[in-house]
C-alpha cells in the first residue's frame, strides 16, 4: 500500500494551481519591467558618462589655455600677441605651459640683450 502511494503523482487542486500560476506570471511581468527600466537606466547612464568625459575635457583644456594666457600675461606678454601664438602650439596640453614659459623666458632675454 505504501509503495502504491508513492508511486502516485501528487495533485493540486485546480484552484491552487490557478493562484501560485497567476503569482507566477506577475511576478515574472514584474521581472521583465524591471530589466527593460534596468536597460533604459543603464543607456541613460552611459550617455551622462560620455557627456561627463566631454565636458572634463572641455574643462581641462579651457583650463590649460588658461594657465597658458596666465603665464604670457606675468610675462608681460599683450593679448595680441598671445592670442597669435597659441593657436599656433601644436605640442600636448601637458607641454603647453613649459612651452608659454619658455617663449616668455625667450622674450625676456632678448629684451636684456636690446637693453645692454
Amino acid at each position: 500500500m505504501e509503495k502504491d502511494m508513492r508511486m502516485q503523482p501528487i495533485m493540486l487542486p485546480k484552484y491552487r494551481y490557478d493562484e501560485v500560476n497567476l503569482k507566477y506570471k506577475e511576478a515574472k511581468a514584474e521581472i521583465e519591467k524591471l530589466k527593460a527600466l534596468m536597460e533604459a537606466k543603464d543607456s541613460e547612464i552611459k550617455v551622462l558618462r560620455r557627456e561627463l568625459t566631454q565636458l572634463r575635457e572641455n574643462f581641462d583644456h579651457a583650463l590649460m589655455d588658461l594657465q597658458v594666457k596666465e603665464t604670457f600675461v606675468e610675462g608681460g606678454i599683450v593679448k595680441e600677441q598671445y592670442e597669435a601664438i597659441i593657436p599656433k602650439m601644436t605640442c600636448k596640453n601637458t607641454e603647453k605651459i613649459a612651452l608659454a614659459k619658455a617663449i616668455v623666458q625667450l622674450i625676456k632675454d632678448q629684451q636684456k640683450e636690446r637693453g645692454n
